[in-house]
């Protein structure tokens, strides 16, 4: 009697670190991958943020960046409906210590 691994979807030999055979494990990780850069695309990164979500991107407190917005680090930032809107590459800037 042997112990050979069979793999969970056709029954083949399954590979010594998977569950499944070859064929079946790639496939597995070419659908990872296109799920994540269908996430990309369907969810891109914002054009600009908001307080909030800079400070999140920034991994800062909200008080860090109102201090910032007043001091002028962020360059193109505005008000807008009573919140301020920081573009994008601003918090790429800040990011890249730029």
């Amino acid at each position: 009697m042997t112990n050979e691994r069979k793999c969970k979807t056709c029954g083949g030999a399954a590979l010594p670190t998977s569950a499944h055979c070859l064929y079946h494990a790639m496939i597995g990780e070419i659908r990872e991958w296109m799920q994540g850069i269908a996430e990309d695309v369907l969810h891109p990164p914002p054009s600009e943020y908001t307080v909030r979500e800079a400070s999140e991107e920034l991994g800062v407190s909200l008080h860090t960046v109102y201090r910032w917005l007043y001091d002028g680090v962020f360059e193109n930032a505005y008000r807008m409906r009573g919140g301020w809107r920081i573009p994008r590459s601003d918090v790429q800037d800040v990011k890249e210590g730029r």
